[in-house]
């Protein structure tokens, strides 16, 4: 409801984070 935020940086998904944060393990998932 409303208009969209604005953010003063750029938006990042669940996955960039994820990966950025050393949180998930993907080679390892891969497997």
């Amino acid at each position: 409801v409303g208009s969209p935020r604005e953010f003063g940086f750029p938006i990042k998904d669940h996955v960039q984070l994820g990966k950025e944060l050393d949180l998930f393990d993907f080679d390892a998932a891969a497997e």
